[in-house]
């Protein structure tokens, strides 16, 4: 399934995986970005992570569990793959997200990913060769009920051009 962003916009278009957007507990999905996801620094207003894909709560600022993404500006058609939750912390009384840099992808390869819901947290699984899984775990209140969390561009800035991500059950 093809997810696009078109330029100017934060989220990516209406597509068939949209449309039953309840969650499993556990994803795990084959990802490729298309060429057009790299872009040069010297054109990013704000830094920033861009989402990938994921499992969330009712409130995605609330409980969620993603795969983040940005060009590896060091090297031209690489891009840096992040583990990345954001929850609630109880004890500062405020939104909080943390983020975990796992893996580097060269633009048009396939890798794989997978987040798996646990009792107190989010295990991440990234893999960038058929001999290396990168694993992080995040401890965090999960939600009862998941959905699943969509490719999504920027924070702040919004897409500096169209671009392409085909996403895969695996």
């Amino acid at each position: 399934m093809k997810f696009k962003i078109k330029k100017g916009n934060h989220f990516s278009c209406l597509n068939l995986d949209k449309l039953w957007p309840i969650s499993k507990q556990r994803i795990h999905k084959k990802i490729k970005f298309m060429s057009t996801c790299w872009y040069p620094k010297n054109i990013v207003i704000h830094s920033g992570w861009n989402k990938l894909y994921g499992i969330s709560g009712l409130n995605i600022h609330g409980k969620s569990a993603r795969f983040v993404w940005q060009p590896d500006f060091k090297n031209k058609n690489y891009i840096c793959i992040a583990a990345y939750i954001y929850g609630y912390d109880e004890i500062n009384e405020q939104h909080r997200w943390y983020v975990k840099e796992m893996i580097k992808v060269k633009v048009e390869e396939t890798f794989e990913i997978t987040i798996v819901k646990m009792n107190n947290g989010w295990q991440f699984r990234a893999k960038d060769n058929p001999y290396n899984w990168v694993h992080v775990y995040f401890e965090s209140k999960t939600p009862w009920m998941t959905f699943k969390a969509y490719p999504f561009f920027g924070g702040r800035d919004k897409a500096y051009h169209t671009m392409e991500i085909e996403i895969v059950d695996s």
